[in-house]
């Protein structure tokens, strides 16, 4: 299944889309699901949103979170796929001595 990150902000105007969106696939539990809400709002990854200034623990970067998210996806990804292919290498080992010995 293809992994789903959804990003909103508290003061995102399409924030309640995303939270929907969210608690669909958490409905159907569809796994790989994964819900982020930031500080801000949705023009943008500044700690600003109007004449409020969240502060500099605020900062966010939307695109350094989303490219390290999929970078961790990957590598899990690239294990579980690695642990196929030394469970296939054995399964064909295990048949192949099985042909060998019921010819």
């Amino acid at each position: 299944r293809v992994p789903v990150l959804t990003v909103s902000a508290w003061y995102d105007i399409f924030q309640i889309g995303a939270l929907r969106n969210y608690l669909n696939l958490k409905a159907r539990n569809r796994e790989n699901r994964h819900l982020m809400i930031a500080v801000g709002g949705h023009a943008g990854e500044g700690r600003k949103v109007g004449a409020v200034d969240f502060g500099p623990e605020a900062k966010f970067s939307e695109n350094e979170v989303t490219r390290e998210w999929y970078k961790r996806y990957r590598a899990e990804r690239d294990a579980i796929d690695r642990d196929h292919a030394q469970l296939d290498l054995e399964d064909e080992a295990e048949a192949a001595g099985y042909r060998e010995r019921n010819r």
